[in-house]
């Protein structure tokens, strides 16, 4: 907690006596669902971010400017509320039986943009590492963007990309290491459709190496930060030793320091040393400079790659909100139901660029809990999650080249 709270602070503690500015502490329950089957039910007390002022969150001020395309006020806060049909985000996903409503795949497209090109933002924020691409200005060049199935409109804008540690969503009990959450906003005023995909170790340890591109990024916004944290550092006479930096911010957490414990024989493979108080900081300017480009650099780097991110056509969906204050309920959520995997590497390195952030300024910027900017999960007795599989759609070119629109399989046989 800084010592001076601005205003929009909140963070991600659960703790029973001290989560003065958390999401609440957990109480367990068990409930029966309308099947009456039994499933965990967490409520929370003392929730601080049910008693904020929405306008005074950075999630109020991130979307305020499209308050004319969704359907619920933004100026209101919905943490400690449900409403109608809508859950509160996330939830533990599981298939309750309700109809799949789709009857096509998502059908995105890459945009023209490279991952390292300055009109795609990488931004470090104190509860995500945000991809922020730009809003269209014209028939060129086109951001990364997706035929959404049931109404929602041909091939729709990516706003932006969310990555959070760990999962937010649960599938069937399981929380991933990680979460990819791409929002793209109707033009229609229906809200925002968000596709989760959920990030995995890959059992052989492979490393991603399309996400390893976006890692880069990420990296050389925190280099570039901590080199103007250590440049103002200088200029006020104080030497930075090589490890002095990240020592004083793992000597007040116990939980990196078991972290970096349990991680010290994988990130030793890693060129990022960071974890282990070494930095052996980049020469940036080169960088910068082949960054500046006018227009868009050859290539495209596709946020939805079937080989290395979105690994699946089929997913889970259910109508919520979104997972930080004010929480509005305006997100129809789709989980696709494979994760997409990295090495262990490649999530600490990630984890580490998040949890150990400072800016230029020297002051630390992650609001983490033990490790964690995940809100827990909510209650989601009484809504529907319905689920799509080949039962409901095969892919487009598996139909344009058979004639075949779905699986010949019984209807409630399981497919995993």
């Amino acid at each position: 907690i800084p010592l001076n709270i601005p205003e929009h602070y909140f963070n991600y503690d659960t703790s029973t006596n001290e989560s003065n500015y958390g999401p609440g502490y957990p109480q367990f329950n068990i409930s029966l669902d309308k099947f009456n089957a039994t499933h965990s039910v967490w409520a929370y007390q003392n929730s601080y971010w049910a008693q904020m002022n929405p306008k005074k969150k950075a999630e109020y001020e991130y979307w305020k400017d499209y308050q004319d395309l969704i359907p619920f006020p933004l100026d209101k806060n919905y943490c400690g509320e449900y409403f109608g049909n809508r859950a509160q985000s996330p939830i533990d996903v599981w298939d309750t039986g309700a109809e799949c409503f789709e009857h096509h795949e998502i059908r995105d497209r890459p945009g023209d943009f490279q991952i390292n090109d300055t009109e795609v933002i990488k931004q470090i924020l104190p509860s995500k590492l945000r991809i922020l691409y730009p809003l269209r200005t014209g028939e060129e060049p086109d951001p990364p963007n997706a035929d959404i199935p049931h109404g929602w409109g041909k091939q729709l804008d990516v706003r932006d990309i969310d990555i959070k540690f760990p999962s937010e969503h649960r599938l069937m009990g399981k929380q991933y290491p990680g979460e990819y959450q791409v929002y793209i906003l109707a033009e229609s005023g229906r809200g925002a459709a968000a596709i989760s995909i959920l990030m995995d170790y890959h059992p052989k340890n492979r490393s991603n190496r399309h996400m390893q591109l976006a890692i880069d990024a990420f990296q050389r916004v925190y280099d570039t930060d901590l080199e103007a944290c250590e440049r103002k550092r200088r200029r006020r006479g104080q030497v930075l030793f090589e490890k002095s930096l990240l020592d004083a911010i793992f000597e007040e957490n116990e939980y990196f320091q078991k972290w970096v414990g349990e991680d010290k024989n994988v990130t030793a493979n890693v060129g990022f040393d960071a974890q282990v108080h070494n930095i052996n900081l980049r020469n940036l300017q080169d960088e910068e400079k082949e960054d500046k480009d006018p227009f868009t650099t050859p290539g495209k780097w596709d946020p939805f790659s079937a080989r290395y991110i979105m690994r699946s056509i089929w997913f889970y969906g259910y109508r919520g909100s979104l997972t930080e204050p004010p929480c509005t309920p305006f997100v129809q959520w789709r989980i696709i139901d494979t994760p997409m995997l990295l090495s262990r590497e490649q999530i600490s390195q990630l984890k580490s660029i998040l949890f150990n952030h400072v800016d230029s300024d020297c002051n630390p910027t992650s609001v983490h809990f033990e490790g964690s900017v995940a809100r827990p999960i909510q209650h989601n007795r009484t809504y529907d999650v319905h689920r799509c599989t080949c039962r409901d759609f095969l892919s487009d070119e598996e139909t344009f080249e058979t004639g075949v629109k779905k699986c010949p399989l019984a209807g409630n046989e399981h497919l995993d």
